[in-house]
């Protein structure tokens, strides 16, 4: 992870520092602004060494780097550089150090490449496009989703959400949806995209979006419940990417 941050001189570093100064003695802690910066600025920084270090929960370590630092560390949440960081870790564990080093901050797939390598697919990103996987000589559009949440009209059910866009489906495949929620089974989902094309209607211009609801659990298809689609067909569907 390529982590571009401001020099200390900059006009954003020289306000924020002056915010971090202003902030009650009592909230602001004992490290200085320029310790912090440096801190925050570290690709393997961990929440919890800094945490216990200066005394404060996780929480407030995240919030202090939201309110003061973030804009300065490349605009990254600090759950998305972890997240970065830890697949790029696993990923070179699994011995993909031919991927393009532009794949491990635009995925976030690493339990896909391993799972289609494990079976003996070839795997590879493209460069071109920021969420794809060529596997087996088949452009498929990676998204995840690792968390659910339950629909007004449908409390006692959960969802995955993800949003797909016209041309998505138009530049890839297949779209490989990867879901991994605690508490919840890990699904993998290869899903063509002639089958999501038909969320698309014809008003619907080239750069419409679309919301995909995949259940935790199977559910029954109908016109007024979520999803609109049966993607349960194409769990572990890998045999789609076979040459």
């Amino acid at each position: 992870m390529d982590m571009q941050v401001l020099p200390l001189a900059h006009p954003d570093v020289q306000a924020a520092k002056k915010l971090y100064e202003e902030w009650p003695s009592r909230q602001r802690k004992p490290l200085g602004f320029e310790t912090l910066l440096e801190r925050f600025s570290q690709e393997d920084f961990r929440t919890s060494d800094l945490a216990e270090e200066m005394g404060i929960s996780g929480e407030s370590v995240r919030l202090m780097y939201e309110r003061f630092f973030r804009k300065l560390c490349g605009g990254l949440a600090l759950h998305e550089r972890h997240a970065i960081v830890s697949q790029r870790r696993r990923l070179v564990r699994i011995g993909a150090r031919d991927l393009a080093p532009e794949f491990f901050s635009a995925h976030r797939g690493a339990r896909v490449v391993e799972v289609a390598r494990r079976m003996g697919y070839g795997v590879s990103a493209d460069r071109q496009h920021s969420g794809s996987l060529n596997i087996n000589g088949i452009w498929c559009l990676l998204r995840r989703a690792n968390s659910t949440f339950s629909s007004k009209d449908y409390p006692n059910l959960k969802y995955f959400h993800f949003v797909l866009a016209r041309t998505h489906l138009t530049e890839a495949e297949v779209v490989i949806f990867h879901c991994n929620a605690e508490g919840h089974p890990e699904r993998i989902f290869i899903v063509p995209s002639r089958v999501l094309k038909s969320l698309f209607g014809r008003r619907d211009g080239k750069y419409a979006q679309k919301a995909l609801y995949l259940p935790v659990k199977k559910v029954p298809v109908y016109n007024n419940i979520l999803p609109s689609i049966d993607y349960w067909p194409y769990e572990n569907a890998w045999h789609l990417l076979r040459e």
